[in-house]
């Protein structure tokens, strides 16, 4: 450890300005004195505390404050006021002891040059500068991280053999995008341990977060079929995903959703898929049945064998529910112009059978939402497809079985997932109206109208499957019932 200190007599030329303004000021200037400094320990590990001692004073005037940096290589990575003057505490002379932080921040070396550099200052604006030199920064290491999903599922992810700021998990069956937070350590329950490292969303950047601030993280790489392998590099805080790469959909069966995925409760199959439009895929499988049911405003089927593909040329998530009997849509960014949504209760996705087929695997599941209004995961939400300039299409099972808040269907209709872009049933009476064959539902619609902003069902209606389309720019809707192959 090496201390060095540097006189700089600031103060003078500040003060000799205020002096030629009043005859009368007579300030009388020199350096105030930092007399010894030291830091313990000399050598330190990135996230713990450094001890910084030093004994100052100042002959003339009071002290005024003691300021500290803290600089790993070039990069300073804690500034603390480690002494301030206060009616309390003031003086021409102090010895202070003060715990400073070193955080533990992204592309700090192992083994780096350290050292604190200190600005004392008195009363009169005079400043003295110095440094403890030689000290060491050293990067922590562990036996494992914990990736831990949004899902609450949990990963290990363990060191490398050959760089050992790089932790890896192989031999994994997971989607292209993961939402999460590494943990150094986790709790019973299978939580970020806050009281050790933990990393997550910090100011738009991957960063050491604490309970109270930070998100989770979210890593895609869209053209995968599935990630099979995790890496996290705790030197510059990046996450790589690697597995499969995407190939043009051809043929599909259930064997190909590699990964599994709970939604309310209930299992689904889930692959991301490259799908260009018009491409026909060939089902194999269970799914080559007219018993499961393809969302109608992506896929054209005539025929058990195989599924016309409607959407724009993209990666697309498909969930498969082998109880439900359908394939759902999703897509990574429903901001995209390509897409709308309508959620609300009491609306569904056409399935390959009936409500008490489904209430043998899942009791007290209904086809259709419940009481639910969100976009919390897919089940909860229908997605539109744009078929047209302003105008966007979907296929709705409605209304639902159960009266739920005093509605048997209540919906409205949003640009995406942050509720951006609502249309409420107001907007539609007051632009261009309702259309189409389905009367009964419009009519439902149309009465309720004046009691509420959703489109509301009241009335106990058959349930059936509804070609809905809406144009955002004329407010107008048009409802038609369809019939679905396997419904």
């Amino acid at each position: 450890m090496k201390y060095i200190i540097k006189n700089t007599a600031v103060g003078i030329l500040m003060l000799a300005f205020t002096a030629a303004c009043n005859k009368d000021a007579e300030v009388t200037h020199s350096t105030p004195v930092i007399e010894q400094a030291d830091v313990s320990p000399h050598t330190f590990t990135y996230g713990d505390s450094i001890t910084l001692t030093a004994k100052i004073s100042y002959a003339v005037y009071d002290l005024y404050t003691l300021k500290a940096q803290v600089v790993v290589g070039n990069m300073i990575v804690a500034e603390q006021t480690v002494y301030k003057w206060t009616k309390q505490q003031h003086g021409k002379s102090a010895e202070v002891s003060a715990k400073i932080l070193v955080p533990f921040v992204k592309n700090m070396a192992h083994n780096a040059q350290a050292k604190v550099l200190l600005t004392l200052g008195n009363t009169a604006l005079d400043v003295t500068e110095g440094e403890v030199a030689e000290l060491t920064g050293n990067r922590p290491r562990f036996e494992r991280l914990y990736l831990i999903a949004s899902d609450d599922s949990t990963t290990e992810l363990l060191p490398d053999a050959e760089n050992p700021d790089i932790y890896k998990a192989t031999g994994l069956s997971l989607r292209n995008s993961i939402t999460y937070k590494i943990a150094q350590a986790i709790t019973t329950d299978g939580d970020p341990d806050y009281a050790k490292f933990v990393w997550g969303l910090a100011d738009g950047a991957i960063g050491i977060i604490d309970n109270a601030n930070g998100g989770n993280i979210t890593t895609a790489e869209p053209m995968l079929k599935s990630t099979q392998a995790i890496s996290f590099d705790a030197f510059a805080f990046a996450t790589t995903l690697t597995g499969e790469m995407l190939p043009q959909l051809a043929t599909l069966s259930e064997v190909d959703f590699a990964a599994s995925e709970t939604i309310d409760d209930e299992t689904f199959g889930v692959c991301d898929f490259y799908i260009e439009n018009g491409t026909t895929i060939t089902l194999g499988g269970d799914l080559a049945s007219l018993g499961v049911v393809f969302t109608p405003a992506f896929f054209t089927r005539t025929v058990a064998q195989s599924v016309v593909f409607e959407g724009a040329t993209g990666v697309y998530a498909l969930y498969y529910n082998p109880v439900r009997k359908n394939v759902i849509v999703g897509v990574s960014d429903t901001k995209s112009d390509d897409y709308y949504l309508m959620e609300g209760t009491g609306i569904g996705y056409p399935a390959g059978v009936s409500e008490a087929v489904l209430q043998a695997t899942y009791p007290g599941h209904i086809l259709t939402t419940f009481e639910m209004w969100g976009f919390d995961n897919v089940l909860r939400y229908i997605l539109f497809r744009k078929i047209s300039a302003n105008t966007y299409q979907g296929t709705v099972l409605l209304p639902g079985s159960a009266q739920g808040w005093g509605v048997y269907a209540g919906f409205k209709f949003h640009a995406a997932t942050d509720w951006s872009g609502e249309i409420a049933v107001g907007d539609i009476m007051g632009g261009g109206g309702f259309s189409g064959t389905a009367t009964d539902v419009i009519a439902e619609i149309q009465t309720n109208s004046t009691s509420t902003t959703n489109f509301e069902i009241q009335t106990p209606i058959p349930q059936a499957c509804y070609q809905i389309t809406i144009n955002v720019a004329t407010k107008s809707v048009q409802i038609d019932p369809v019939s679905i192959p396997g419904f």
